[in-house]
C-alpha cells in the first residue's frame, strides 16, 4: 500500500506499515477537530509514541480542551481518532453505499 500524508495526521496503522482501509481518513479528521478544539497542534503537545502504538493519548488532550468548548464537540473529537469510531465510520459509509 501507498504511504502518504503527515505523521502528524496519520493514523497509527499506516505509521506502523500496517493494512489500512479509507477509516485512516477519520482518524486524520479527528485529529483536525482535536486541533480546532485546542487551538493548537497537538504534535507540539502531545507526542505520539511508539510504545503506544502511536495512538493519541487522551487523558492528555481532554487536559488541553478549554472549558468554553462544547462537550459534545469535545466527546466528538476525541472519539474519532479511536479505532472504535473509525469501525464505525466504516460501517456507517458502506451502510450508506448499499442504500444508494
Amino acid at each position: 500500500m501507498t504511504l502518504c500524508g503527515t505523521d502528524d495526521w496519520m493514523a497509527p496503522e499506516m505509521i506502523m506499515g500496517f493494512q489500512y482501509d479509507n477509516k485512516v481518513d477519520v482518524f486524520s479528521y479527528g485529529i483536525v477537530l482535536c486541533e480546532l478544539i485546542t487551538r493548537a497542534k497537538i504534535s507540539d503537545h502531545l507526542q505520539r509514541k511508539p510504545q503506544e502504538a502511536f495512538g493519541l493519548n487522551v487523558s492528555q488532550l481532554e487536559k488541553l480542551i478549554p472549558a468554553d468548548c462544547p462537550p459534545e464537540f469535545a466527546q466528538v473529537a476525541i472519539g474519532t481518532p479511536s479505532p472504535a469510531a473509525r469501525t464505525h465510520a466504516r460501517t456507517h459509509a458502506l451502510t450508506a453505499r448499499a442504500h444508494d
